[in-house]
């Protein structure tokens, strides 16, 4: 998977103010117990790396310096050009920061204070730029709780974007469609394909209802298609104004509750994928879909975007 620079992979600025941040909470002294084992381990990767392009005097300065705008400015921009320039610095760099900080608010969203960015620019988010941001963050989740199981999803409408997750059997497609959508207007889908070519319509329906009576969490929904078989989704919809309060909320406490509620959302929907087309199988005749592009196009047809041809039901 490309990574570097990748709408759906690595942000190099906002690791980088990751990066940043963690090693100067521990040169100021302010760093928690896993800040300073964290940067332990990440403290040799960016000496190493910075040594290799010729910027060491950039860490030697922050060292010296690690309030001054100028030091800590130069540093994050070595590390961010250092990032984009090497990927597997980029991937082991963020396999450390990412797997322990990305459910706490260390630069979630934004891509660190005092920097100039569209980011930290409330008048100058999109709807692109903010989903585009919390599918980042999505990714790393992913990531991190299921390596390997992440597979690029974009089809031909440039404004939606996402990735499929195939994990033991299930297949999920977490993506945002943005088409003319303001801030406040756009949805996270994060979606689980069951089932696919059911024929029994009214025994599917049975099935979905039942679960819908007692699940707290998301919806499941049949869609039929021409010729009379059915495709069994589960879909959880967030709405786009949860990220905007996040954006317009520098709170830490802020973060904290947005990231871990929306890594148990991520972990519920690849959880009920994964157990979701074994129950249905065993109750209903008819196929899982296939573990590839093809299958991910198909659920993304199946939740109703571009492309769809059959109702919900």
């Amino acid at each position: 998977m490309t990574r570097v620079g990748h709408i759906l992979g690595i942000d190099p600025d906002a690791l980088a103010a990751d990066v940043v941040r963690l090693m100067h909470s521990v040169a100021t002294g302010t760093a928690s117990t896993e800040e300073e084992a964290a940067v332990a381990q990440i403290r040799p990767l960016v000496t190493m790396q910075l040594s290799t392009s010729d910027d060491t005097v950039v860490l030697e300065e922050f060292d010296d310096d690690p309030d001054g705008d100028e030091s800590q400015t130069a540093f994050l921009g070595a590390v961010a050009v250092n990032l984009r320039e090497n990927s597997d610095f980029a991937t082991r760099l963020s396999a450390l920061v990412g797997s322990r900080f990305h459910l706490e608010p260390v630069a979630l969203f934004s891509l660190g204070r005092g920097r100039p960015d569209p980011l930290n620019d409330l008048s100058a988010v999109t709807a692109f730029t903010q989903a585009r941001r919390v599918l980042s963050f999505v990714g790393n989740l992913v990531d991190m709780w299921y390596p390997d199981t992440r597979h690029e999803f974009s089809p031909p409408d440039s404004t939606v974007f996402g990735s499929g997750v195939l994990a033991e059997g299930g297949l999920n497609l977490f993506f945002a469609d943005t088409t003319d959508q303001d801030t406040d207007e756009w949805c996270l889908q994060l979606t689980s394909g069951l089932g696919r070519s059911v024929s029994d319509i009214p025994a599917a329906l049975a099935w979905v209802n039942e679960r819908n009576l007692v699940g707290r969490t998301g919806r499941y929904y049949c869609v039929v298609d021409s010729v009379g078989s059915a495709a069994v989704v589960h879909e959880i919809s967030v709405w786009s104004g949860l990220f905007s309060q996040f954006f317009a909320d520098e709170s830490s406490a802020t973060g904290v509750v947005l990231g871990r509620w929306l890594g148990r959302m991520v972990r519920a929907s690849v959880e009920i994928a994964q157990a979701g087309h074994r129950q249905l199988a065993a109750s209903l005749a008819g196929e899982p879909f296939s573990p590839d592009s093809a299958g991910l196009a198909e659920l993304y047809r199946a939740t109703g975007r571009p492309g769809l041809v059959s109702p919900r039901v």
